[in-house]
């Protein structure tokens, strides 16, 4: 069984959501757990986040990704960083509210790592999370 106090100390994540009910609750949750996490409202933010630690020599461990959000998609987004020479390696998670196959099979086309569906489950994402960062 999954450890419902996932220890996350050390690992960095780029969370982009544009719900700021559910980017507080999801942010709250993984700091609890010692993670890093740094939050964007939109793609154009995230994409500035990401390339700032990668340029840096800090990338981010994961990207936590909303599919519906207005401006920038979540595929958009992906698409986007993927593009990146520092966005192609980073591992996404998506987080959505439709979980149709289709969305699935997208995710899996564009190199995402996890799919999480809301309303989020914070062990769930924990163990994504454990699953796809890279050791730290």
């Amino acid at each position: 069984m999954f450890d419902t106090d996932a220890d996350l100390h050390g690992i960095s994540i780029s969370l982009l959501d544009d719900d700021d009910v559910t980017r507080a609750y999801l942010s709250e949750a993984l700091r609890q757990r010692g993670a890093d996490v740094d939050e964007a409202a939109d793609g154009f933010e995230a994409l500035a986040m990401i390339r700032k630690r990668a340029t840096a020599n800090r990338p981010y461990h994961a990207v936590i990704a909303d599919l519906v959000m207005p401006e920038m998609s979540g595929f958009e987004f992906i698409e986007s960083l993927r593009r990146r020479s520092w966005g192609q390696d980073i591992p996404i998670i998506v987080l959505s509210a439709h979980s149709e196959p289709g969305n699935v099979i997208r995710c899996a086309s564009h190199n995402v790592q996890g799919f999480v569906v809301k309303p989020v489950d914070i062990d769930v994402m924990a163990k994504k999370l454990l699953s796809v960062a890279p050791m730290v």
